[in-house]
């Protein structure tokens, strides 16, 4: 009797031990896909609130007050602001600044893997590389009035970046 309760009692022991790490890894997974979860459903919800604010409101007073759709337009920052009086320079700076602030906000949290690049992509392609390639001469005064060549940084990657996968046809 002893034998047999000693047999069941080191098999049920190795079954224990067989187990835990199949338990550890089943674990794991379902952590990584919560997580990834949890950057979707942030990147998602942070996108549609935005959308509907600040980025949507600056590209709309860009198109309402100075005549330019920044996602259609082929003119760039140079060519709007050869044209308007200073005030009209000083407004169009700071829909601009609002507008990057965002994007690099969103970007730096792509680049640090808090929000999914795919969703922001789905959401934000056009906006940052059509504001990357028409606002180039903008970011270029900010960067050299604030000496900060870093300004900006991040919405130029993913500008460059996003152009260059839509060219290829890479997928997100």
């Amino acid at each position: 009797m002893n034998e047999s309760y000693e047999f069941l009692k080191v098999s049920a022991d190795v079954f224990t031990a067989a187990l835990l790490p199949v338990s550890i890894f089943l674990a794991f997974l379902q952590i990584k896909k919560t997580l990834d979860w949890n950057k979707k459903k942030a990147a998602e919800e942070v996108l549609t609130q935005i959308l509907s604010g600040d980025i949507f409101q600056s590209l709309e007073m860009l198109g309402k007050e100075y005549d330019w759709d920044l996602l259609v337009d082929k003119r760039t920052y140079k060519d709007v602001v050869n044209d308007l009086d200073a005030d009209q320079v000083i407004q169009v700076n700071a829909l601009l600044t609002t507008l990057l602030r965002h994007l690099e906000t969103i970007s730096i949290k792509i680049e640090h893997d808090v929000y999914n690049e795919s969703i922001c992509f789905d959401y934000l392609f056009s906006i940052v590389i059509n504001t990357h390639d028409k606002c180039g001469a903008f970011i270029k005064g900010r960067r050299d009035a604030r000496s900060e060549p870093r300004l900006y940084e991040h919405v130029e990657k993913y500008g460059i970046k996003w152009k260059e996968d839509i060219k290829l046809g890479r997928k997100h």
